[in-house]
């Protein structure tokens, strides 16, 4: 009897590790429409970032956000702040949704904007 309960605890045992592992690094992100974006560009509480190219981006951006292209995330994350709400924008929301799934597999706090700058109908700045 005794020698059963022991295994009932370890395959127990075995279990929860295997959920936590699993669940551990998983991606988790909130889509959101260009208006909520649009309320969060003076929010200091949110950190905008485009990750198209450079020159998608110098013809025109989101007000306050900053450029890292996707393939560069990887070498830019001490730009992404852990201490803010991070916002992806790309073109249409492709890349950015990469972004987000890679970005929030570390643990920030992450947001997509659905449709990119296509959708944005709001004034842009250009650099």
């Amino acid at each position: 009897m005794g020698s059963s309960i022991a295994v009932i605890v370890v395959v127990i045992l075995v279990l929860v590790i295997y959920v936590f592992a699993r669940n551990s690094g998983s991606s988790s992100y909130t889509n959101v429409s260009p208006e909520d974006v649009k309320g969060w560009i003076n929010d200091k509480d949110y950190q905008i970032i485009d990750v198209r190219e450079p020159f998608e981006y110098s013809a025109g951006h989101v007000k306050k956000a900053i450029n890292i292209p996707l393939g560069k995330i990887d070498s830019n994350l001490n730009k992404i702040k852990k201490d803010k709400k991070v916002v992806f924008i790309c073109k249409s929301g492709g890349r950015s949704s990469a972004a987000s799934r890679k970005v929030s597999q570390l643990g920030y706090d992450v947001y997509n904007m659905k449709g990119g700058m296509l959708a944005w109908t709001y004034e842009t700045t250009k650099k």
